[in-house]
């Protein structure tokens, strides 16, 4: 196995992180999952000493633009992604890992990219078609530059841009590209990835074993599956049911109630 690249150091101390779901598996199923991470996040900055200048939680991603405290980004964020992976597959009755590898940084050197940052990350729910304007994601820093700042530390991009046109600065098209969740995952999993995954997830070893549970717990596994990257065909054959079968438990899970927060 090769040694992991040692994470490149940053003059200023700020970095733009990001922890993505494994094969762009969802972290977050419902409301209460993106509150959990922001409490954990929070308490992680608190405890540890960091400024975080922005955040947005993705479905299956999330980015923080932060600056080093007295503890390096590897300890500080580290219980972050372990926190909310343990509290995760507890939740959801699920082992195995939540992130793809450790997180991901790239060093925020001078102002101009501490801008384009700042303005990617905010923009990233509209650029992935969740929204249509910044201001209507709930799950993104956006809003905190508008209140009284206890959340994100603003003196710093607000010395960089004038609050009085903010909304016009955050909503500079923004074409560079940053680290996001495109970069080296992969599309498709092999039928051993599947079986793997498959396995963890629902905590079975065959398709009869799968047939034994009832049907909310065979919609709740078959979601989770889609979620963590596997096929429709891939799921029948390690469930035993069929292609028509999946999507319909896909379905139903879609149009049920949310679970109460």
């Amino acid at each position: 196995m090769m040694p992991r690249a040692a994470r490149k150091k940053s003059e200023t101390g700020i970095y733009h992180v990001m922890f993505r779901g494994i094969n762009k598996q969802k972290i977050f199923n419902e409301l209460y999952d993106y509150k959990k991470a922001l409490d954990l996040l929070i308490d992680c900055r608190n405890r540890n000493d960091f400024q975080l200048f922005a955040y947005c939680f993705m479905p299956n991603h999330i980015h923080i633009l932060m600056k080093e405290g007295s503890k390096p980004i590897g300890t500080a964020l580290k219980s972050f992604g372990i926190r909310y992976a343990t509290w995760y597959n507890a939740k959801y009755s699920r082992v195995g890992h939540l992130f793809q590898d450790r997180f991901k940084s790239e060093s925020v050197e001078d102002e101009v990219y501490f801008c384009t940052v700042l303005r990617y990350i905010l923009q990233n729910p509209v650029k992935a078609g969740l929204v249509s304007d910044v201001k209507d994601y709930q799950f993104s820093s956006y809003s905190d530059f508008f209140g009284n700042g206890e959340i994100v530390d603003r003196a710093f991009s607000l010395s960089l841009h004038d609050i009085n046109s903010w909304d016009e600065f955050i909503r500079i098209d923004e074409s560079t590209k940053c680290l996001d969740i495109t970069e080296n995952i992969p599309i498709r999993l092999t039928q051993e990835q599947a079986m793997t995954v498959f396995q963890n997830i629902a905590m079975c070893e065959s398709p009869a074993d799968f047939q034994n549970y009832d049907i909310q717990k065979q919609q709740k596994i078959t979601v989770m599956l889609k979620d963590n990257g596997l096929s429709v065909r891939q799921i029948a054959s390690l469930t035993g049911l069929s292609c028509y079968a999946v999507l319909q438990h896909e379905k139903a899970s879609s149009n049920r109630e949310p679970s109460p927060v």
